[in-house]
Parts: C-alpha cells; structure tokens; sequence
C-alpha cells in the first residue's frame, strides 16, 4: 500500500486505525474460504478457479465431471466416466457461496432428487453429467452455447432448485440422457460396435474368398491352367441355363472346378454367386492374379525362414529369355533343412533383368537378396552356367558377387581392430616388422561398397 505524505503528519491513534484496515482488507484478498464465491463464470474465470483450486487442493479424483467439460472424450471415456462419475461422501463440506450477504452451499438432496446432477470438486459447482458428455455445442434459438450445467458449473443456489428443473425440461437434456441410456444399457462403445461390424464383414469376405483361392492352390499344385480374361464371369449353372453348364466341360477348368465345388455341396461359394454382382464375382483375371503374388510372397517368406535357419546358403542362377523376348533371370537358393538335414533346393521365380551383362544379373542378385534380407556373410557358394558373362575373370558375375562378399569381410575386420586400443597397438607391432615399412598407414579403413 502507498502512503501519502500527509499520513506522516497524523496522530498515533488515526495511524493504527489506518493500518488495521489496511492489514483487514489484505486478509480480506486473500481468504481461501472465499474461493468459490459466485461470479460470473467465463473461461477467464475459470481459469482463476481452477488455478486457486490447485493451490488449496492437492488431489481430484480421475472422474470429477469437471475433468470432461474441457475435453473432448472417446466413447469408451464416456463411458467410463458414466459408470464411475465421482459422488461427494455423505461426510463432504461444500464450500459455501456468498450470495447477497449470506451464505449458500451446494446440498446433498439435489443429487438424491436429480440422478443426473454431479459435483466437480476441482470447479466447485453442480454439472449434468449427461449433458456434459452428449450434448450438442449448442440448443435453442440460433443455437446458442450451452453454458450452467454443461460448460460451466451452477454456483448460484438461491434458485438453484428452478434451475435443476428447467435443465430436466429442456429438449438437449433429454436428447442427452437418452443417449446416455443407450450407451450404458449396450454396455458397448461406437467403436467397439463399429469395429465388431467390421469383423463381421471381413469373415464373410473371407468365407467368399477361401474357396476360390484353394481352387487357385489346386490348380496351381496341378499344373492346370487359369486363362485369364477368358475363365471368368458368372457361373452359368445358376441362370439355369443348362446347355451350357461348366460340369460339360464347355468351360474353363477354373470355372469347371467352381462349378463342381457348388455341386458337392459348397453352400458359401454358392451363396456368393448367388447375390454378388457382375463387378464383384472375385474371380477375375485381375483378382486370379493378385492371389498368385499373394500365395507367391507367402512361399518365398516361408523360404526364406528356412534358409535363416539353416544360416548358410548358396544361390543358383541362369539368365534366359521368354517368348516375349524380354531378358529375365531364375532365381534358386540351396541350403540344408534344419529338421529333415537334407539339401533342398527351393525356386523363388523369375527376375527381370536390364541387360544380359554381368554388372546387371549382379545387380539383380543383389536386390534379390535383400529382399529376402539375406547377407553375403552367410552366402557359400555360386551356381552359373559356362557363359563369359558369368565365369569372366573381370566383369563376370561370379567375380563381382566375390568383391561384394569380400569387403563385407573386410569392414568387419576393420571394426573389429578399431574397436580395440589393445587390438589397434598389435596390428601396428606387426605392421613395424613388415619388410615395407616406408609406409605411414598403420590404420585400416572400411571399403566403400559402392
């Protein structure tokens, strides 16, 4: 407080007086009993409350209604919050308000009376739990926003018993507690619901799927040709058009052994035919295809397993050219089965290759390899044919796969000496002896793979 001059001048007695009133009004400001006295509650004010609740309380349970007014929740939040919503003991001290020169408190028969109606702790006044957590942003003429019971607590309490009843009265309550019924009453969340649906549809997708693709695998395992563009379409045999029925072998065999599958009895494969439309029959050349590399990326995944765990491996290559005169390269890998321990030799297709040199096909068995995360590390031997591009002593395939492996190994031995002062002091003890020692290199350094 600032003092005038003139206060230096006044009697002893006018002083003291002074003083105390100035020592009254500071206590006055600062009275914690006063912290949920009624104002008008903006976000400002709000802010102020929580804030001086901070300071005079230490703990809030999780499930204070006054957590959810800010936030926005997931339906499984809401209903938690719905069944575990925070319920002042019958022992609580409500803080009293001071409303008009005199003294007001929230009251325990109002929740008794309106199940709907919770006390926030951390805000000090009353909330329609519902509200808080179904209700629009906004309700009435011009949709106005929601604020006592919803956004903002009630602390006023003189008319606190009309405004409960007005609350209950109004149509966003209503439309609010119905939803929350409904939520409790599922005892499931939107999304759990959502999800469940979505399951749903996924294992009758598949029920419609597994019998086309084990069709797909037999024909496959048997050799037997998919055509294409020209085995696809609907099975005649449900239009009832009985001169041409697939089972008389005027058909495909991919359509001819769908048909058989139906006959024998495949009531889900018959079902799907039954109510699918043209554009999603699943068994057109695009889907046949995308179920071979489907089926293709499982085997290889499956091999290469098994070659991990056999650690050691060797390759087996051969470039040719298809009947498209596209230059392509076969791809076989050798390893020993950690079970059975007997050699196998595993196919993992074909490879498209930008040229028949062997800076190319070594290009192309690097990829590979990554793909199927292979090291060098482990690789033990190559297989090629006689061809110069192959076996040539300088740009052959076999000699630049023997590099890559090579400074593989060199790299390691690099960081394995590096790694090490004692290791490191060694290798220079030895390099000191060589007959060479006008050298100054006493380091090794790790090769560039590129």
């Amino acid at each position: 407080m600032t003092r005038k001059l003139t206060d230096y001048f006044d009697k002893p007695e006018r002083r003291a007086k002074n003083s105390r009133k100035e020592s009254e009004a500071c206590a006055i400001e600062l009275e914690p009993s006063q912290a949920c006295a009624s104002r008008d509650y903006n976000s400002d004010n709000t802010k102020q409350l929580e804030e001086r609740s901070e300071r005079t309380e230490t703990y809030y349970d999780p499930y204070d209604i006054g957590r959810a007014v800010t936030g926005a929740l997931r339906d499984d939040e809401k209903l938690k919050f719905l069944k575990n919503t925070w319920k002042p003991p019958a022992n609580f001290s409500f803080p009293t308000q001071l409303e008009r020169k005199q003294n007001r408190r929230f009251k325990h028969e109002w929740m008794s009376q309106y199940n709907w109606l919770s006390y926030s702790k951390m805000l000090c006044g009353g909330f329609c739990t519902a509200c808080v957590l179904f209700s629009p942003s906004g309700a009435g003429i011009g949709s106005q926003a929601l604020k006592t019971l919803v956004k903002e607590p009630l602390v006023k309490y003189k008319k606190a018993m009309e405004d409960l009843r007005h609350q209950e009265n109004t149509k966003y309550h209503k439309f609010s507690m119905e939803k929350a019924i409904d939520m409790e009453s599922s005892k499931k969340s939107i999304a759990v619901v959502l999800d469940t649906k979505k399951s749903s549809v996924i294992e009758e997708n598949r029920k419609r799927l597994r019998p086309i693709i084990k069709t797909i695998v037999l024909c496959a395992r048997n050799n037997l040709p998919l055509r294409g563009h020209h085995d696809h379409g609907l099975i005649p045999q449900l239009k009832e058009e009985k001169t041409d029925d697939p089972l008389e072998g005027k058909h495909r065999v991919f359509q001819s052994l769908l048909a058989f599958r139906m006959d024998a009895g495949d009531e889900d494969l018959k079902q799907h035919f039954s109510t699918c439309g043209r554009n999603s029959s699943m068994i057109s050349n695009t889907v046949q295809n995308e179920v071979i590399h489907c089926i293709g990326d499982a085997i290889r995944s499956s091999i290469s397993r098994d070659v991990k765990k056999a650690k050691f491996f060797s390759f087996i290559c051969d470039e040719t050219t298809d009947v498209t005169t596209k230059e392509q390269m076969t791809f076989c890998v050798r390893y020993i089965d950690t079970e059975t321990f007997v050699t196998k030799e595993d196919f993992l297709g074909f490879t498209k290759l930008k040229s028949a040199t062997g800076t190319s096909i070594a290009e192309a068995i690097d990829e590979e390899l990554k793909t199927l995360r292979l090291s060098y590390q482990y690789l033990c031997g190559q297989g090629y044919d006689g061809g110069s591009n192959m076996t040539g002593r300088f740009k052959g395939v076999q000699v630049l796969i023997l590099i890559r492996n090579m400074m593989g190994i060199v790299g390691s031995v690099s960081a394995f000496l590096s790694a090490s002062t004692n290791r490191k002091s060694s290798l220079e003890e030895v390099i000191s002896r060589l007959p060479f020692t006008e050298s100054k290199k006493t380091k090794l350094k790790a090769m560039c793979p590129t």
